[in-house]
């Protein structure tokens, strides 16, 4: 099942993008072409506030959303809704795609400094998959039977049936690649992440309510044009920037 996001949630990361091109002698290519450093504060509205940022336990559009950015899956889904490398460089199928390996990339850390092994992806799964865990979503991943870690960087998968898309499941919200050490603790990773994403802080406006601070890329610096912003504002997504650079510009893709 595709997960489903309310309009203002999604317009809180398209309409960054879409916004540019709605106002006149503003191009995406010319905001992205501003001098203005990476990095800052990226606030964005939902329509509810997160009740957790675990990617195993979360349920709403806006946890979806914020996990995605601190997160990373083994596959992403492209435009045409197919999957691509993510966390994983390349995958196969055996035995009738009741087997499937994935190969991790090399070099990708999580925030907190670790690099990225297989033992991660076998305990996030592991997890996931555990009845005790009560994952809302566990059924979202198919039928897996066991998943291995047959080196530091190989990941096997073995189904209880033939199941030909798992490389597009893998994306699934749900099955993002959670470090080990995080899920000791499933309480605390409520509101602290263990990921390898663009974004490594989570910060509470006067309300309460969760913003995101980031250190990437093309969102923050359309986020600091204030044409832009305010164009945002009037599609309902607030946001700002008034902080220094505060996490790694470490990213498993670009």
């Amino acid at each position: 099942m595709t997960p489903r996001i309310s309009r203002r949630a999604f317009l809180g990361v398209a309409g960054l993008i879409t916004g540019a091109a709605a106002i006149p002698g503003l191009t995406p290519a010319r905001v992205l072409a501003q001098s203005e450093k990476p990095g800052g504060l990226l606030r964005v509205s939902v329509t509810f506030g997160l009740s957790t940022i675990n990617p195993i336990m979360h349920i709403s559009g806006a946890e979806w959303m914020a996990t995605k950015w601190m997160y990373n899956n083994l596959t992403r889904l492209n435009a045409k809704r197919e999957p691509v490398p993510d966390l994983a460089e390349s995958w196969s199928a055996g035995d009738g795609a009741r087997v499937w390996t994935f190969k991790l990339r090399q070099g990708v850390r999580f925030h907190h400094g670790r690099e990225l092994a297989a033992e991660d992806v076998v305990a996030t799964f592991t997890t996931l998959l555990d009845p005790k865990t009560a994952s809302p979503y566990r059924g979202e991943v198919g039928p897996v039977d066991r998943v291995e870690a047959l080196d530091k960087s190989t990941v096997r998968f073995t189904m209880k049936s033939p199941f030909s898309v798992f490389p597009a499941i893998a994306a699934v919200p749900n099955a993002r690649v959670v470090a080990r050490e995080g899920l000791a603790d499933m309480k605390a990773l409520a509101s602290r992440e263990f990921g390898t994403g663009h974004v490594s802080h989570l910060a509470r406006n006067s309300f309460g309510t969760p913003i995101l601070s980031s250190a990437f890329t093309e969102v923050g610096r359309i986020a600091r044009h204030p044409r832009l912003s305010a164009a945002c504002r009037e599609r309902g997504t607030t946001i700002q920037a008034s902080l220094p650079s505060i996490v790694s510009d470490n990213t498993a893709t670009q």
